[in-house]
C-alpha cells in the first residue's frame, strides 16, 4: 500500500497532501524497518515545501533512530530543493554531527554543479595525509586493501596507532569497544564510516559524558560502570576517576565519540582501506 501511495503522491491533489505526508510520517515510526523506509519514502514523495522541512527535521531529530534519520537524509539530497534544505541546516549547524559524513558524500557527487560547490565550502570531504580531499565512499569501497598492512598501521604508534584505545586479541590498550571479532560485526561501509566519522557508529555506552562534580569539577568520558554509589568515568587516554554520586552536581551525554575526528589526516587513501581490510578479517 505504501509503495502505490508513493507512485501516487506526485499526482496528489493539494488538499489531500497534509494528510498524506502526516500519516507516512506517523508510519515511519513503524517498527517494522521495512514499512519505516516505505513510509518516509511516501513522505519524500509527497510535493511542496512543507515536505522538504518536515524532512529536514526529521533528519534532525537525534531521537530517532540513526538508521532512519540517515534515509531521510539520503531523500533530501536527491533533489536540488531537498540538498539545499541539508546545506542550510549545515550553515546554521543544524546538521547533526554523525549524518555529516553521509550528506557530504551524497552532496560531493550531485548533478547540480552549485550544490558540489556549496558542499565544498560548507561540508569539506576528510582529508588525506597528502592534504587532499579523499574520495567518495563509493570509491573508497571499491578499492582493493591489504590486511597485513593494515595491520601494521593499526599497531604502529607513528602510523594509525589505533591500539592506542582498542584491543585485538589480547594486544592494544582496553579504552574503546574491543576489536577481535569486529569483522563479524560490521561491514566495509560501516567500519569506513566509524573511522571517518566516529561520532556516527559510537555504541550508547561509548558517549562521552560531561559531568560537572563539587570536588573536582568539569570531568568527560565515558561511563564504563555505575552504582547507587559512584560510577566509573573513563577518559580518552583510558585513565578511570570513580566519582561518588553524592559528588555529582550535573551530568549531560554529549552524543560524541571519545574517538576524535580526522583520523584519516595521518593515512593516505591506500592506508585507510588497509586498516579497514584488516579490521574486516578479524573474525
Amino acid at each position: 500500500a505504501l509503495n502505490a501511495l508513493e507512485r501516487l503522491a506526485p499526482k496528489s491533489r493539494r488538499a489531500d497532501r497534509s494528510a498524506l505526508l502526516e500519516t507516512a510520517l506517523e508510519l515511519s515510526d513503524h517498527s517494522d524497518a521495512n514499512v519505516a523506509r516505505s513510509a518516509l519514502r511516501t513522505a519524500a514523495a509527497v510535493p511542496g515545501t512543507r515536505t522538504l522541512k518536515t524532512l529536514g527535521d526529521f533528519a534532525a531529530d537525534t531521537e530517532r533512530a540513526l538508521d532512519i534519520r540517515r534515509e531521510a537524509a539520503v531523500l533530501l539530497s536527491r533533489t536540488e530543493e531537498g540538498s539545499l534544505v541539508l546545506l542550510d541546516m549545515a550553515e546554521r549547524g543544524a546538521l547533526p554531527k554523525d549524518l555529516e559524513l553521509v550528506v557530504a558524500d551524497r552532496l560531493h557527487r550531485s548533478r547540480q554543479e552549485n550544490i558540489r560547490l556549496m558542499a565544498a565550502n560548507l561540508l569539506p570531504r576528510p582529508e588525506s595525509r597528502e592534504g587532499e580531499a579523499l574520495p567518495p565512499i563509493a570509491t573508497l569501497m571499491a578499492m582493493r586493501g591489504n590486511a597485513a598492512n593494515g595491520k601494521a598501521m593499526f599497531f604502529s604508534a607513528e602510523a594509525a596507532d589505533c591500539a592506542r584505545c582498542h584491543v585485538v586479541n589480547g594486544e592494544g590498550k582496553s579504552v574503546g569497544p574491543e576489536l577481535s571479532v569486529i569483522g563479524e560485526k560490521l561491514g566495509r561501509d560501516a567500519l569506513l564510516e566509524s573511522i571517518l566519522n566516529p561520532s556516527a557508529a559510537v555504541s550508547h555506552e561509548y558517549k562521552v559524558w560531561i559531568i560537572d562534580t563539587e570536588t573536582e569539577g568539569l570531568l568527560s568520558g565515558f561511563i564504563r560502570t555505575e552504582s547507587d554509589e559512584a560510577l566509573d568515568l573513563v577518559d580518552s587516554a583510558g585513565n578511570v576517576t570513580s566519582i561518588a554520586i553524592g559528588d555529582i552536581v550535573e551530568r549531560r551525554e554529549t552524543g560524541t565519540s571519545l574517538m576524535p575526528d580526522g583520523l584519516s589526516s595521518a593515512l593516505s587513501a591506500q592506508e585507510l582501506v588497509d586498516i579497514v581490510a584488516f579490521l574486516e578479517s578479524l573474525k
